[in-house]
């Protein structure tokens, strides 16, 4: 159970990013349809259950290390190179999203131009991409559970503070006023499921293939998609009740926060800016790491194109991009999610067969690493592991690395004839 809520905690982690942080995500796909949206967190909730158990598991079963050989396996060759073509497109979509969200933020929160609010993010990451990006990142994402923090405080401050006038019919008129690029109430909520997996399909694949323990790792799968649903339900009904502070801002979240007090408003910015830097690091430097094996010469250029360009699209605007590009990207992350679930029913057999396979690996793991305690099976072990679909060193590794506390209490509790 340690084991899955880890990978929960992780793929949490990849779903509640910079977008779910400005609050225009829920503004757009639940708000905008009134006190109905809140149904829709229910279809999106069993949706995110389901594709965090399934993507988890496959990424599991075949020891991910990226996403393009995974697709390779599960869709045909051509859908598999349009689906690869479309992460990648993804990645360069949020990159210039993020551009625009820190523009935004920049000027409500600061009064900054936003024009020069999303260059400013810009010229950061280009340089903070010249550093050590995996390790910068690791660090900022310690924000995110501040932010979960904030958000839940936000929301038992919305509930202690409801007006004695308050009106569902009031609040659903003016909510309804926003914006609601896909509809009806529950399209839009298998949208946002797609929008959320294409934008974490190829790091969830790559988490699920840290673990061999296929059933745990669908349960943190599953406990993910819950605790997801739980706080995409908190910030909902934060910006629902506070929809009067919240409608037509491009940061809600920041906005409500400045209806609190002043201090949190700025606070919560910041938390956002911080997160925007996150997201825009990872999403841009892995894009560009993609353009670099198609023009290998010249890398720093072609890093100063990706973001020239991104900033800018970037002035479009955070609130017109979310309205056009996130739908989009929904779309295809519903094909992706419909292939990996059809994948996995079809050949659920073969799941079932790798547990068996790799719970036996698992014991015979013993001897191949202890030889001098147990009789020798690695012929056996060596046949198992030919018959998995995973890379056979890696999935003796990680199991070894999974089982070393056992492999270790072995070793303490194993005397030698004629030790006392």
């Amino acid at each position: 159970m340690k084991q899955s809520m880890s990978i929960a905690m992780a793929f949490v982690g990849l779903l509640i990013g910079a977008g779910f942080a400005t609050g225009k995500e829920m503004m757009q796909y639940f708000v905008s349809f009134g006190s109905t949206g809140i149904w829709g967190l229910v279809v999106t909730g069993v949706i995110m259950v389901i594709f965090g158990a399934v993507v988890l598991q496959i990424g599991s079963y075949f020891l991910a290390d990226e996403h393009g050989a995974v697709l390779k396996n599960v869709a045909h060759p051509r859908l598999s190179w349009l689906l690869d073509a479309a992460v990648s497109i993804t990645m360069a979509a949020m990159g210039m999203m993020m551009l625009a969200g820190a523009g935004s933020t920049f000027q409500q929160a600061f009064h900054v131009p936003a024009w020069l609010g999303s260059l400013l993010m810009a010229v950061v990451v280009y340089f903070v991409c010249f550093l050590n990006p995996d390790k910068v990142a690791k660090v900022i994402g310690a924000v995110t559970p501040l932010m979960i923090v904030a958000i839940i405080a936000v929301f038992i401050y919305s509930l202690l503070h409801i007006p004695d006038d308050f009106s569902l019919a009031a609040t659903n008129a003016v909510a309804q006023q926003e914006p609601s690029p896909v509809q009806p109430w529950w399209w839009s909520a298998v949208n946002y499921s797609g929008m959320s997996l294409i934008c974490a399909v190829g790091m969830s694949l790559v988490i699920g293939g840290s673990y061999t323990k296929l059933r745990d790792v669908a349960i943190g799968g599953m406990l993910g998609g819950i605790i997801l649903t739980v706080m995409l339900t908190f910030e909902t009904l934060v910006l629902f009740l506070n929809v009067d502070a919240a409608a037509g801002k491009d940061i809600p979240m920041a906005a409500i926060g400045s209806e609190i007090h002043p201090i949190v408003g700025v606070s919560i910015s910041a938390l956002i800016l911080v997160m925007i830097f996150n997201t825009a690091l990872g999403d841009v430097y892995a894009f560009s790491r993609r353009v670099n094996v198609l023009a290998p010469r010249h890398p720093k250029i072609n890093l100063f194109v990706i973001l020239f360009i991104s900033w800018l699209i970037s002035l479009v605007g955070f609130g017109s991009l979310i309205q056009i590009i996130f739908p989009i990207l929904g779309y295809i992350g519903m094909v992706i999610g419909v292939v990996f679930v059809a994948w996995r029913i079809r050949w659920s057999k073969l799941i079932a067969g790798e547990k068996a396979r790799r719970n036996r690996i698992r014991q015979l793991t013993r001897v191949h690493i202890h030889p001098e305690i147990y009789v020798d099976n690695s012929l056996e072990l060596n046949h198992e592991l030919e018959g998995s679909q995973a890379d056979n060193d890696k999935l003796l590794a990680t199991v070894a690395e999974e089982e070393r506390p056992n492999l270790e209490l072995d070793a303490e509790e194993y005397k030698e004839p004629g030790q006392s």
